[in-house]
């Protein structure tokens, strides 16, 4: 929503906190569980909302250069987007068109060439096929028919936008609509820049484990060098538990990053004694940057607190949880 009427619903909420207002339906309504733990309705999601619909995979500042790429997994099929040496985006299904291996193994990064491991089948960046060692063991192969499978892609005021289904429909216009697509527009989203896995957000609750907030934002080196940083805080404030953002992927599954984040507590595991536990942080950091953006903080400020306020929102949603399991 635009800006100025950001400031006229805070304003309004902040005046129902001050009048004691609490403005519902004026009934209640009853949501059967079925909603919420049905796997047919889990498998018409999926297929409607991710697999047959566009999806925002990141920013243009995602892809920085000529021949950087990122790979997604989240919408049921394996993404790889590109940026080619013209600057243009590309998106393909991340399997070798031989035997359906992936072709990009990591999250991200800046490869020009990319080589199925299974029968060494290379790809250009745009795409195409350019090379089978061997190729007389696997007959004639017509190259110009065997590239990557493309998906269809749109790069629009910074963000970069994709169809998991090679033959979907992408159209920015009738999908945004003009006043979506103008504010959107008007968020500058092109001139920020991807900063990398390079940091980890704390905060901290009260005794009462009612509260969470804001703590630090721990500069990442390397896992010893973090895992000291972390110990070191724990005796000034009595932690007696730890809680790890879990990024789950927006449809449920758990992908690579999930992998890295149970790792990284399996490892810290054997550093305390502490009881570790894991929170779904989808939407944390997206969260507290609309927050931001609607208290008019400057960009560079944002990116300052931007980690440890994510931090104070996923724990405030652990101890509301463990809270309510209590009563």
């Amino acid at each position: 929503m635009q800006h100025s009427t950001q400031v006229t619903i805070l304003k309004e909420l902040m005046q129902q906190l001050d009048e004691g207002k609490n403005i519902d339906a004026g009934v209640q309504v009853r949501m059967p569980t079925t909603s919420y733990v049905c796997p047919e309705i889990a498998d018409q999601e999926r297929e409607q909302f991710f697999r047959n619909h566009p999806q925002l995979i990141g920013l243009s500042g995602d892809l920085p250069e000529p021949g950087s790429y990122l790979t997604m997994d989240d919408f049921g099929v394996p993404i790889l987007a590109t940026r080619a040496k013209d600057g243009t985006l590309h998106a393909f299904l991340n399997a070798c068109r031989h035997r359906s291996v992936k072709v990009a193994s990591g999250e991200r990064g800046t490869k020009s060439i990319f080589t199925c491991p299974f029968h060494m089948w290379s790809y250009r960046n745009t795409g195409d096929l350019i090379n089978i060692p061997d190729e007389d063991h696997f007959g004639e192969v017509d190259k110009s028919c065997h590239g990557l499978l493309e998906l269809p892609a749109v790069e629009r005021d910074g963000l970069l936008w994709v169809h998991p289904s090679i033959d979907g429909e992408l159209d920015i216009d009738a999908l945004l609509g003009e006043e979506l697509a103008a504010e959107l527009a008007s968020f500058g989203v092109s001139e920020q820049r991807y900063l990398g896995e390079k940091t980890i957000g704390m905060a901290i609750s009260d005794d009462s484990r009612m509260i969470a907030s804001p703590l630090d934002t721990i500069r990442r080196t390397k896992f010893t060098k973090d895992a000291e940083a972390l110990l070191a805080v724990f005796p000034d404030y009595n932690v007696g538990g730890i809680i790890l953002g879990l990024p789950v992927n927006m449809d449920g599954t758990e992908g690579p990053r999930c992998q890295s984040t149970r790792q990284f507590g399996a490892n810290f595991a054997e550093k305390t004694d502490l009881p570790i536990g894991f929170w779904d942080e989808r939407m944390s950091t997206q969260a507290m940057e609309r927050h931001l953006i609607a208290q008019d903080v400057t960009r560079k400020r944002r990116a300052e607190v931007i980690d440890k306020l994510a931090a104070q929102f996923i724990l405030q949603g652990a101890l509301e949880f463990l809270r309510n399991l209590a009563s």
